[in-house]
């Protein structure tokens, strides 16, 4: 029995070294599935190798409750990047994912980094804030808006980040893909804003691209949940990587978050994501 185990194990293992890498550098929280604690399991399930970097540790979303914090230090999270190029080189990294971080020292490290790999695709999650306020500090903000969303290949904000990252107020579709166009211009290819008022009873979810506009539209729920952009930004990050056009990507990632919002409204948090869903 514990020989069977350890074999299993052992494939496992030695799949996952095979497999695509990925590297997250986001949040951790000690209650709740957002930032890392969400994207590991994530990617885990679509059989990548997570490189995982815990920008800040929180006891919940700070969305949430005002909970203490321990943020990785600027020097540690340089020192951590820079052993990881030892071991593992830029050619062995297929994504590069960011969300939350934790102070604007970490946007120039992150930044340095993404700089080195431009051939690595980059997935620049804002999690600025929701509900129409910043739950980082502006400076933050403003660094991260300034420093990083230009060097995206694609970004994945809400309607409150989208309005932050063009300077224009998102209110529905037609707004949206305005704003969507701005933030082009400022630097990623492909622009994913979720959480659109659409109809009465509908939310959509707008792909910008290159040369199309993709509405994913659905069943606009009783409430939102706290995770759901971590979630989206991890499943798409996953499905790029798996060889998924944007378009596919984007339409997947919505339908199967979608799906994980549904199931979500009897409780106060995302439910984990399973293999029944992705498929």
């Amino acid at each position: 029995m514990f020989e069977s185990d350890f074999l299993k194990s052992l494939q496992v293992l030695l799949f996952l070294m095979k497999s695509p890498s990925i590297l997250s550098i986001q949040s951790s929280v000690v209650s709740g599935r957002v930032g890392n604690t969400v994207a590991v399991p994530i990617h885990t399930l679509f059989g990548h190798e997570t490189l995982c970097i815990n920008s800040v540790v929180l006891a919940a979303h700070p969305g949430i409750i005002n909970a203490s914090r321990f943020v990785m230090p600027t020097g540690q999270m340089d020192c951590l990047l820079r052993e990881l190029e030892k071991v593992k080189s830029a050619n062995n990294i297929d994504a590069i994912h960011t969300g939350y971080l934790g102070h604007k020292g970490q946007v120039n490290v992150i930044r340095k980094h993404v700089i080195k790999h431009p051939e690595t695709l980059y997935i620049y999650d804002p999690v600025f804030g929701d509900n129409g306020s910043l739950y980082i500090d502006k400076e933050l903000a403003e660094e991260s808006k300034r420093q990083l969303l230009p060097l995206s290949t694609v970004t994945t904000p809400n309607v409150f980040e989208s309005s932050y990252l063009s300077d224009i107020c998102v209110y529905d579709v037609d707004s949206a893909v305005k704003a969507s166009k701005i933030i082009q211009s400022k630097g990623p290819e492909w622009v994913l804003t979720t959480g659109v008022f659409s109809e009465e009873n509908e939310i959509a979810d707008i792909l910008v691209g290159p040369d199309d506009i993709n509405v994913f539209r659905h069943k606009r729920q009783r409430a939102g949940i706290s995770g759901a952009g971590d979630t989206l930004a991890a499943i798409l990050t996953s499905l790029l990587v798996s060889g998924k056009t944007q378009i596919e990507a984007a339409n997947k990632a919505c339908r199967i978050t979608q799906s994980l919002i549904e199931l979500s409204q009897s409780r106060q948090s995302m439910p984990l994501l399973t293999i029944d869903l992705i498929r």
